[in-house]
């Protein structure tokens, strides 16, 4: 379970799992809440794994945030880790 990729998609579908079973949020905030302080690094690792430069213009950003979200990447942290590079 090293790949973040793989992390980020498998914490999402705990997450989503657990508030469709009636899990109340701060339980789930509780549970996973450590991984979540994480995400912005991991997503860090995958875009300079896939990308590792600035985008040149509006459709190279546009293709690098859709990549990212398919990963499982909130638009949040997407939009952070694009503003630091």
């Amino acid at each position: 379970m090293s790949d973040p990729i793989f992390y980020v998609s498998i914490f999402s579908f705990f997450a989503y799992d657990l508030h469709q079973r009636g899990v109340r949020d701060d339980v789930i905030e509780a549970v996973l809440g450590d991984n979540r302080d994480s995400e912005l690094e991991r997503a860090r690792e995958v875009w300079n794994k896939k990308f590792g430069s600035a985008p040149a213009d509006a459709s190279e950003k546009a293709r690098q945030m859709r990549f990212m979200q398919n990963r499982g990447f909130t638009v949040d942290t997407i939009r952070k880790v694009l503003a630091s590079c």
